[in-house]
Order: C-alpha cells, then sequence, then structure tokens
C-alpha cells in the first residue's frame, strides 16, 4: 500500500491516524530494506562502489 492509499483511509475514517502512520513507517522501512537488498550488484557489492576509488589520491602531489 502506499502513502496516498494510507492517507485515503485516514481521510475516510476506515483507519485511524495513529494505525496509519504507523503503517507508514512499516511500509517505508520494509521498503528501504528490500531496495538495500535487492540493490546490490552480483558479489554483494553496492553499485557503482567499485574498489580503488581511493587509489592514487595521494599521488597527485
Amino acid at each position: 500500500m502506499g502513502s496516498a492509499v494510507l492517507i485515503a483511509l485516514a481521510a475516510l475514517d476506515v483507519l485511524s491516524l495513529h494505525a496509519v502512520l504507523l503503517a507508514a513507517a512499516g511500509v517505508g522501512v520494509v521498503s528501504l530494506f528490500l531496495w538495500g537488498c535487492l540493490g546490490r550488484g552480483a558479489h554483494g557489492r553496492r553499485r557503482g562502489g567499485g574498489g580503488g576509488g581511493g587509489a592514487g589520491v595521494g599521488d597527485a602531489d
């Protein structure tokens, strides 16, 4: 359920505002967890975070 659906349910007095806020927080936490788990590359590294990013930084002088 998206946030808009939850807000609509609260506006229609189907759910209390307290229940809607708790549900929205839970949906947000679960979606961030899934994004973190499923958004990783083939080897478990975060995308765009290849190794050696800081190599040669001290060589600029």
